[in-house]
C-alpha cells in the first residue's frame, strides 16, 4: 500500500518589512486541504521567530469572512486617522 504524504500545492511568499509571509496550501495523507499562514521575522542576528496559522478547508469560509470584517474595520480607521491629518 502506498504512504501519503503531506503535500505542498501551492505557496506564495510576501516580504514586507523585516517580516516575511508565506502561504502554503497543503494536502494532508488523508487527502483533506488546509491553508498554513506562516509570519517569520528575525529574533535576533542568527534566528528567526515562526508563528503559524492553519486552516482546514472546512473553516475557510468562516475565517475569509472574519478576515474582510477586519480589514474592512482596519481600513475605516486608517480613513478617518488621515481625514482627521488632512
Amino acid at each position: 500500500m502506498e504512504e501519503r504524504l503531506r503535500r505542498t500545492i501551492f505557496n506564495a511568499h510576501v516580504v514586507a518589512g523585516k517580516r516575511h509571509y508565506f502561504f502554503d496550501v497543503k494536502e494532508n495523507e488523508r487527502g483533506e486541504r488546509y491553508l498554513v499562514i506562516t509570519e517569520s521575522q528575525p529574533s535576533s542576528e542568527s534566528t528567526y521567530s515562526r508563528q503559524r496559522v492553519m486552516v482546514y478547508q472546512e473553516h475557510l469560509d468562516a475565517f475569509l469572512s472574519g478576515l474582510r470584517d477586519a480589514i474592512k474595520a482596519m481600513r475605516r480607521l486608517i480613513f478617518r486617522s488621515v481625514a482627521l491629518v488632512g
